[in-house]
């Protein structure tokens, strides 16, 4: 078995338990054990990540492109944001909005991170400006006109989070349509599928955050697909092991 499927075989299984635990066992063991179960889910894709590094090294040697290894780098350092962002926003459900701030400065700094990573060797195209527009543009306005979110004093951190997570989307997909001959073409749709479910998981914790709507499949929808979204993004750096792409014509 091909050592890539069986990282990403392992870590799955593992994530599948690890996340099924949480909702199992946080009523019973209250907010700390709670809150250790979150973080070990969260470690989890950021141990993913390393093994994929390491993996991705060792194999490579010296034949790693610069762009390869800054691919690689900037995603594990993403992925180690995400894991601070979880563990302050789970402390914010015992001390408030102060912690939850934190964790939103977390998370803006992975995406930051990861468009930075989109952005290497593309440049802004004006179909990137159209597919943000139509993301974070309609995002807010199903948000105030359909949803009725009520967001208070968190409207201004909440759009700009909006608009960065949408540009994060955005460039994932313009990197999977840009191609490239110096990528494999599995980098691309996998980090788009990990985008995709990070960008629908964080809708689903707007909605229930601030548009007093909460359901335990929600909760369980959120958290799957947020963790299984970092893990692809963790992922990728294995990838690039593979082969690479036919140039874009």
């Amino acid at each position: 078995m091909d050592p890539v499927a069986i990282i990403f075989t392992s870590f799955s299984f593992l994530m599948l338990g690890a996340v099924s635990l949480l909702f199992w066992q946080a009523p019973i063991i209250g907010y700390p054990g709670h809150i250790y179960l979150k973080v070990l889910c969260s470690f989890l894709f950021v141990a993913a990540g390393i093994a994929c590094l390491i993996y991705l090294f060792s194999k490579e040697k010296g034949n790693l492109q610069p762009i390869e290894k800054k691919l690689a780098v900037l995603t594990i350092v993403g992925l180690s944001f995400g894991l601070l962002g979880d563990l302050f926003l789970d402390v914010a459900n015992i001390k408030g909005n102060g912690f939850f701030l934190f964790g939103l400065g977390c998370f803006v700094l992975a995406h930051i991170f990861y468009l930075v990573l989109l952005f290497s060797g593309y440049r802004l195209s004006f179909w990137d400006l159209i597919v943000f527009v139509l993301l974070f543009g309609g995002g807010v306005l199903i948000g105030k006109f359909v949803l009725q979110l009520h967001l208070g004093g968190m409207t201004v951190p909440c759009i700009l989070y909006a608009a960065v997570i949408s540009a994060m989307l955005t460039r994932a997909l313009s990197f999977l349509w840009a191609g490239s001959s110096s990528l494999p073409g599995a980098y691309s749709w996998v980090f788009l599928a990990g985008a995709l479910l990070f960008f629908v998981s964080d809708a689903i914790l707007v909605v229930m955050m601030f548009g007093g709507q909460s359901a335990p499949w929600m909760e369980k929808v959120n958290a799957y697909t947020y963790f299984y979204g970092q893990l692809l993004i963790a992922f990728t750096p294995a990838l690039l092991t593979l082969s690479k792409t036919v140039p874009a014509q």
